[in-house]
């Protein structure tokens, strides 16, 4: 804290909370979040959230913070080194994939779930099946509620694929089911997500 004291004081930078001892500090407007965003390269962002990532992976409370966090939809996950760290991040991305859906973030949901699921990447279903389901799952659903079919019948047909069984598929279908009902009217959430 003491590094950024002097941003701090000339207004550049913004404590948004302290709780627990624990800082949340940011630019006070939107616009310079996103001018700094746009000089960087994929590659530097993606990085960069690796570093964030693995600082934040040994702080528990920070980590719980840190899912609630929002992430520009359609960004890619990290470049990790290692299986293990690909499947810790999947763990968060899901974890921050239910945050966003229950606060009505649908469309940030589906940027968090499809960062897990390209994390797992394919061979997720043999390692983590059950984070593979449930992001998927996550994925489809609310896919459909932002109205991306393409993406949610890709999420569905993987489940449709991978399920060991009628019971893991039967979400899938009723993803399926209230998409093709709502076609022509009004999108809506079709069920709660758990958050952890």
């Amino acid at each position: 804290m003491e590094r950024i004291r002097p941003a701090l004081a000339a207004g550049v930078l913004v404590v948004h909370h302290d709780v627990d001892g624990v800082h949340a500090v940011g630019f006070p407007h939107d616009r310079i979040v996103e001018a700094a965003r746009a000089r960087l390269t994929a590659e530097q962002r993606a990085a960069i959230h690796l570093r964030i990532g693995r600082c934040l992976a040994g702080r528990a409370k920070a980590c719980r913070r840190a899912v609630r966090g929002r992430r520009p939809p359609g960004a890619r996950a990290p470049a990790m080194g290692d299986a293990a760290e690909r499947v810790r991040f999947a763990h968060l991305a899901r974890r921050a994939g239910d945050h966003a859906w229950a606060s009505a973030g649908f469309e940030d949901a589906l940027g968090h779930y499809d960062a897990g699921i390209e994390a797992l990447g394919p061979a997720g279903w043999g390692v983590e099946y059950d984070l593979a389901l449930a992001l998927h799952e996550g994925a489809a659903e609310a896919a459909r509620v932002v109205g991306r079919a393409d993406r949610m019948n890709a999420c569905v047909d993987a489940v449709l694929a991978h399920a060991a069984g009628l019971a893991d598929q039967a979400a899938a279908w009723s993803t399926r089911i209230v998409a093709a009902t709502d076609a022509g009217g009004p999108t809506r959430p079709s069920r709660r997500r758990s958050v952890s």
